[in-house]
């Protein structure tokens, strides 16, 4: 019994571990360009039109830092 939760938690541990992982890394490596670029686009959009707008580049600011 003791073996049985053992490899409960083992297995379970990994799974999550690695779900996550991968799904960390595929979220803010293959989206993360795609909204950085998208950021980028709205943020000189806004500029144009009114320069005090300045909101899209401190929303954009957590996947810089990635």
């Amino acid at each position: 019994m003791i073996f049985f939760f053992f490899f409960y938690f083992v297995f379970f541990f990994f799974f999550f571990f690695f779900f996550f992982f991968f799904f960390f890394f595929f979220f803010f490596f293959f989206f993360g360009n795609l909204i950085i670029i998208y950021s980028y686009l709205v943020f000189y959009w806004y500029n144009s039109n009114d320069s005090i707008n300045h909101c899209c580049l401190f929303i954009s600011t957590p996947y810089y830092t990635l």
